[in-house]
């Protein structure tokens, strides 16, 4: 067992510390404006029958430059913040007041490039599946091979307190 968790460890060491080191990133996102913008305050929250090309006409006036349809990634609609944020294929987010449609926060979010290194699509699309998936199961394996030398270490120790004549 020492054998197999001592090799498997080197396997997942660098995929394991882009892993860790990515994911901490990830749980602060919503705490640290350069990965992922504040959400701003709309100017009512709730719904609206706003159509998607509109969000779209309103992230693009306000855009350096006219957007293309073929460069937005996602629009993610926040009905209970009352807004929609427009996030074009290079991390650019725009959040759209869903009622007046007017544009009222613009940022970069670093979060999605994270993310992809999180998942090693940031390096290849094939990455996630020939390494993070192979990474991911050796670290299954770190952690069997960890517990059942724990235990097996805590049930050595017991049983020599119990039999010092060992």
């Amino acid at each position: 067992m020492r054998t197999v968790h001592f090799w498997t460890s080197l396997a997942v060491l660098l995929t394991g510390g882009l892993v860790a080191g990515s994911g901490i990133l990830l749980l602060l996102k919503k705490d640290a404006q350069w990965l992922q913008p504040a959400v701003v305050a709309a100017s009512q929250t709730g719904a609206s029958d706003v159509r998607v090309d509109a969000l779209f006409d309103a992230a693009s006036a306000a855009a350096a430059r006219p957007l293309r349809w073929d460069e937005i990634d996602r629009i993610d609609v926040r009905p209970a913040d009352g807004i929609a944020k427009v996030v074009t294929d290079d991390a650019l987010e725009y959040q759209v007041d869903l009622h007046t449609l007017d544009v009222l926060s613009t940022g970069h979010r670093g979060a999605d490039i994270v993310e992809q290194i999180h998942d090693g699509s940031f390096f290849a699309s094939w990455v996630k599946y020939v390494v993070m998936i192979p990474s991911g199961a050796a670290l299954l394996i770190l952690w069997l091979t960890g517990m059942y030398l724990f235990f097996m270490t805590l049930l050595k120790k017991n049983s020599k307190k119990r039999d010092p004549g060992d």
